[in-house]
């Protein structure tokens, strides 16, 4: 019963999917859930889908498991998905591998995060952290490299915390909140640009903002598909007549073998709100999205908020501010963007829902006509679930993934799964589409192919 009721939410999602492709009726995104993944023998505290990425067409998921000190490599065969590896660490001293993980948009290179890895040299038992890069071939796949810190010379490290890939994985850039003047003064933070060539990984830049204000650099960060613009969050940022932890995100940009800094975003209402603790960037660099979770009301509600920006030339303009909302607190912890800019999973704080104290939420909202929708709630989760920190959208915004590491399972608490979820392709402007009653009728025709297969399936049963 469990397969037909899932064939006939498909064959409903189709029918009123494609009559919304044609119509203005239908406002808010949907969505249906085409899969749950969840660890090949789930075991407590494994937080299986704390960190996820996928690759630009939706075809390979990269899934962390920090609990079990693994990376899963899933791959789409039709409408199922099929382990293909597991990534272990080759030469680990850490005991946090999967703790935040990165697939290039081919999905052909990974790279994943051990935050407890020691500083080398050894320094008081310091832990300084460490990314290990992945490539496959021909399906198999190898680690090439174990990167670390280049220097060190406070107590706070996070190397790793932050990771983004270029298309082709030849350029990764791994952010670095603390820098190497914590102390006494406040980590200003910092950006590593790495360089891949056949295997060969090598540091190329450190990324540092000019601005003598910044904090935390390198919290989040997010690379355009020729890896040639960086955005970075530096949410602890102060502000004139504020004080500390408004935030900020930096744009650098790479001209031959040379970063500059391009600009410095902030939100047009500036507050004590953290911005830049989730970004995001489109594919080609022109649009941005930056989120403000702890955002405040007149009221002094928390509701979070995400900032769009537009890139025209060298200068970057707000384009829009997507508040979250009573119901959604916390709204813009963390983001996921689409390649073609159009569409974004939005992961927001705790919050009362339906019969539960205290629910994550994820919600998504897309480009229609000139501006970005009204938030719709996709999924919520029980206390300790955690979907916040594994969102990761396809170029085209049809396949989404919500890790929620927080879910229990037979083994025990916290083990782990990452849901699936299906949506209409988000199209670029201008492409054009069916008549109206061309896809009414497209979809009359999908609704009575499901209802004859599944009366068939009864019949046979």
């Amino acid at each position: 019963m469990k397969g037909m009721s899932s064939r006939w939410n498909l064959v409903l999602f189709l029918l009123v999917s494609t009559v919304c492709l044609g119509s203005a009726v239908c406002a808010a995104p949907l969505g249906f859930e085409q899969a749950v993944i969840s660890a090949p023998s789930p075991s407590e505290a494994e937080a299986f889908g704390q960190s996820t990425s996928l690759s630009a067409d939706g075809q390979t998921a990269l899934v962390g498991a920090p609990g079990q000190e693994k990376a899963y490599v899933w791959v789409r065969n039709g409408g199922s998905w099929v382990l293909e590896a597991e990534l272990l660490p080759i030469g680990a001293e850490g005991n946090q591998f999967g703790g935040w993980v990165a697939l290039s948009s081919d999905g052909r290179v990974a790279l994943v995060t051990d935050l407890d890895e020691s500083c080398h040299p050894p320094f008081l038992l310091q832990k300084c952290g460490a990314v290990y890069a992945f490539a496959r071939t021909n399906g198999v796949w190898t680690q090439e490299a174990k990167i670390l810190p280049p220097y060190f010379s406070d107590f706070v490290s996070a190397f790793g915390v932050a990771l983004a890939l270029s298309a082709d994985g030849s350029t990764a850039v791994v952010g670095r909140p603390s820098d190497t003047v914590c102390f006494p003064e406040p980590c200003r933070g910092e950006v590593f640009v790495y360089s891949r060539n056949a295997g060969t990984w090598s540091l190329t830049d450190v990324l540092k903002s000019s601005d003598t204000l910044t904090r935390s650099l390198g919290s989040a960060v997010a690379l355009s598909q020729d890896g040639n613009t960086v955005l970075a969050g530096a949410p602890s940022t102060d502000c004139p007549g504020i004080g500390r932890d408004c935030g900020a995100a930096y744009v650098f940009v790479r001209g031959g073998a040379t970063w500059t800094e391009q600009a410095k975003l902030s939100a047009s209402t500036p507050q004590r709100d953290y911005f830049g603790r989730a970004v995001g960037l489109s594919a080609d660099g022109t649009v941005a999205l930056i989120g403000a979770a702890d955002a405040s009301t007149l009221g002094g509600n928390q509701l979070g908020s995400v900032y769009a920006f537009i890139r025209g030339g060298s200068s970057w303009t707000e384009s829009q501010k997507i508040v979250g909302g009573p119901s959604r607190p916390g709204f813009g912890v963390s983001l996921a963007l689409s390649g073609n800019g159009r569409a974004a999973l939005i992961g927001a704080l705790p919050a009362s829902c339906a019969n539960i104290a205290g629910c994550d939420r994820v919600h998504r909202i897309e480009i229609q006509g000139s501006a970005w929708s009204t938030p719709q709630e996709l999924l919520s989760f029980a206390p300790g679930d955690l979907s916040r920190y594994g969102l990761a959208l396809s170029s085209n915004g049809s396949t989404g993934l919500v890790g929620a590491p927080g879910t229990d399972c037979p083994a025990g608490m916290s083990c782990g799964v990452v849901h699936v979820l299906g949506f209409l392709p988000t199209l670029e402007p201008g492409i054009p589409t069916a008549s109206h009653l061309g896809l009414v009728l497209l979809a009359l025709l999908l609704a009575a192919s499901g209802a004859r297969l599944l009366a068939r399936r009864r019949r046979s049963a």
